[in-house]
């Protein structure tokens, strides 16, 4: 351990003191005297000498209670010389406040300039900075301040530099190796990684908010998706399907009839229906016909023969009509496809060239070769369109030909057949009635003619309709599909909710299976905030004791216990249990005493202690240190040296 000793103490001119030599040797001291009398300065001058500063730490002229040169002295010069013993051997530190005179160029008289501080070590001038770097290690300041002053550790040190002194004094184990002593802080020292406690405690309770802010929004989404499949589980989604069908169904049949009527084909349609129904009635007339005549007996009845001739040629007749009108409607058509081939071959007939002689790309005349060309362009092109309609036309005209041959023809075998017809009307009006049994018709005759003939004149109508109101059954028809296109896509539309149904079930198992996941994080991070709370404890019951161990008496609170079951970190000094700023004086200087001595053997250096006030304390314990005890006593007017032997 290093020890350092005062010697001896000389001051002149310094603060209130004119001249003033201690003879210590090593031995300690107590200073008596009144109030003012000028105790403290000897530790003042101690401090001065050594740093520079009062036992305050305050340098002279800062504040104006350490005012170093006598008061309306000009000229002193205020000098303090210290030896000291440093391990057995001595050393003599010697500082002088200099005044600074200069004179200004022209003016007589000097002027103040300042002050400067000379300093000598072992009789030899040194340079300021020098003779810092000698003193810092021998003691550096604030280790002196700290062995010498019995109130800064516990009361006038900042509590967290008091706090992370004793660490290292105590050589405080990393968190590492403390929390592999025991087996159940193994997920926080896997947990820690690279981080410091603190760090992962900052980042649990960091990722702990986040999680529980998850779990806060999560229930509302929850809950959105939960009315969102409410408003859509009331609708009938297999029922809307089937009506989906049958609406498809309906719009494709009315496409289906509406292309028919387009592309004629529903006349086509129409007008075989018309035959077989028809021909399912000559059928029936034949059959009834026959169911009569085998009710009767038979006999010669030349009218029969008759009816079955006029019969047949009134079928002929009515199938020769059917064929003529076809062809007839055929060739008007072709009539006015005529007319049309022949308006626009007019129409190109009267076309001209026309020609602008200016370029409308550069603005410049047109080269005579350039039109020549553009006119040969225009009439090769009117050429071929000529051409093309009449090789259209003639294809037409042929066609026409044919179909008005066709149509001549059917003439003549209408009227062969009209002539045949009222022949054998003729013969049959001539021959006499046969008396006969009134015959019956077949069971079921009249019903089935009735159908086929509702049917017939169903068709008929149907068919009549189709010639005569085209455009408006198409526009009708057209109707009807978009009206059921709109009815598909409302449709569509409610079965489109199945898909956000099963997406908003979907997200609600994903939000609860994330709710789940978020909940067991949140367990395991305060699973971690359990055990880095628990190794805490542990960790101050393991400083605290090593903390306390450096004293006798004095006792340190390292942490709080707070509110929430955590621990603050703290440095407080106790005494049995009682803060340091409930405890009186004389216990503060006592406890100041034995933190002094349990600092010097940790850090293994021993200097002078200096016991301002110690009038006020009894039963000052043994210090292993040289002491300089400075005691107000009553009607001392001069101070009193009492050394120790």
């Amino acid at each position: 351990m290093r020890t350092i000793k005062i010697l001896s103490l000389e001051m002149e001119n310094f603060k209130g003191c004119a001249h003033r030599r201690l003879e210590l040797d090593g031995r300690g001291i107590t200073i008596c005297g009144e109030n003012g009398c000028g105790k403290t300065t000897h530790y003042d001058a101690v401090c001065w000498v050594l740093f520079g500063k009062d036992s305050h730490g305050n340098t002279p002229g800062e504040r104006s209670d350490f005012q170093i040169k006598p008061h309306g002295l000009r000229g002193k010069m205020p000098t303090v010389t210290l030896t000291l013993e440093v391990d057995g051997a001595a050393v003599t530190l010697k500082k002088v406040y200099r005044e600074r005179w200069e004179k200004q160029r022209g003016s007589p008289d000097a002027r103040f300039a300042g002050n400067t501080t000379e300093c000598w070590i072992d009789g030899t001038p040194k340079k300021e900075s020098d003779y810092r770097a000698y003193i810092a290690a021998i003691a550096p300041e604030e280790t002196w301040r700290l062995l010498t002053d019995v109130y800064w550790f516990c009361r006038d040190m900042p509590w967290r530099e008091r706090r992370a002194m004793l660490f290292d004094l105590c050589a405080v184990r990393g968190d590492a190796e403390l929390l592999a002593e025991k087996p159940e802080f193994a997920p926080l020292q896997a947990a820690l990684g690279r981080q410091t406690l603190d760090e992962c405690r900052a980042r649990l309770r960091s990722d702990r908010a986040k999680a529980n802010k998850a779990l806060e929004a999560l229930p509302i989404r929850i809950d959105e998706c939960s009315r969102s499949a409410a408003d859509f589980a009331g609708l009938d989604f297999a029922a809307l399907r089937m009506e989906l069908d049958r609406k498809t169904a309906e719009r494709d049949a009315a496409q289906a009839k509406l292309a028919e009527i387009v592309h004629d084909a529903a006349i086509e349609k129409a007008s075989l229906r018309w035959e077989r129904a028809q021909n399912a009635l000559a059928a029936l007339e034949n059959e009834n016909t026959a169911y009569r005549q085998a009710q009767t007996a038979r006999q010669e009845d030349p009218r029969a023969a008759l009816l079955r001739e006029k019969s047949q040629a009134l079928r002929a007749l009515d199938g020769q009509a059917q064929t003529r009108e076809r062809e007839q409607a055929a060739a008007a058509t072709a009539e006015t496809r005529l007319q049309s081939y022949q308006t626009r071959l007019d129409a190109i007939a009267q076309e001209e060239w026309t020609y602008d002689p200016i370029c409308p790309h550069c603005g410049q005349q047109m080269p005579e070769n350039k039109l020549e060309e553009a006119r040969a362009a225009f009439q090769a092109n009117r050429a071929a369109r000529e051409k093309t309609l009449r090789e259209d036309a003639e294809l037409i005209r042929s066609d026409l030909t044919a179909r008005q041959a066709r149509l001549a023809a059917l003439d003549r075998e209408l009227t062969a057949l009209r002539a045949q017809f009222g022949e054998i009307t003729l013969k049959l009006e001539a021959l006499p009635a046969v008396e006969k049994a009134e015959p019956v018709d077949l069971p079921d005759y009249g019903d089935r003619k009735a159908a086929l003939c509702s049917e017939l004149d169903a068709a008929e109508s149907e068919l009549h309709r189709l010639r005569t109101d085209r455009a408006s059954l198409g526009n009708e028809l057209r109707g009807q599909a978009a009206a059921l296109e709109r009815e598909l896509d409302t449709i569509r539309t409610q079965l489109a909710k199945e898909k956000l149904l099963e997406q908003a079930r979907a997200r609600m198992e994903q939000y609860e299976a994330e709710r789940q996941t978020v909940r067991a994080e949140v367990e395991r991070i305060d699973r971690l905030l359990y055990l880095s709370d628990e190794f805490t404890r542990y960790k101050s019951e393991r400083i605290t004791e090593a903390v306390n161990g450096l004293f006798d008496t004095l006792r340190f609170r390292l942490f709080t216990p707070q509110v929430n079951g955590g621990l603050a970190e703290c440095c407080d000094a106790l005494l049995d249990g009682k803060p340091y700023g409930t405890v009186s004086d004389g216990e503060k200087v006592k406890l100041g005493l034995d933190a002094i001595c349990g600092l010097s053997r940790a850090l293994g250096l021993c200097v002078p202690l200096f016991i301002d006030g110690a009038e006020s304390v009894t039963g000052l314990p043994k210090m292993p240190m040289q002491t300089v005890r400075m005691a107000v006593r009553e009607g001392e007017k001069q101070l009193l040296m009492l050394y120790k032997t």
